[in-house]
């Protein structure tokens, strides 16, 4: 019996996104702001690398939360695994009284 998944980020995987999204605002902003007419291969550049910037941050989100969600899974899992087991126990001793 599988729990329907759901995906929370948390408070760290928001963080690394804000500020994958900070920083990818801020070298648009430089470029932009720093840039001579006619240097359009390096606004392209930074543009490019602001991105990967981003969906690099997002990724890591994603694994984390990814990995979070799976600990959790495993820990309610053994947790259940050991409910039974005293339970079983419990049983095999009621019966020998």
């Amino acid at each position: 019996m599988r729990k329907k998944q759901s995906w929370h980020l948390t408070q760290s995987g928001r963080a690394a996104i804000k500020a994958a999204q900070d920083t990818s605002g801020n070298i648009g902003q430089v470029a932009s702001g720093g840039e001579k007419p006619g240097n359009e291969p390096e606004e392209a550049k930074l543009q490019n690398t602001s991105k990967q910037i981003v969906q690099t941050a997002i990724l890591q989100a994603v694994k984390q939360v990814s990995q979070e969600s799976q600990q959790k899974e495993l820990k309610e899992e053994c947790t259940v695994s050991q409910h039974l087991k005293e339970e079983e126990l419990i049983k095999k001793h009621d019966k020998k009284k």
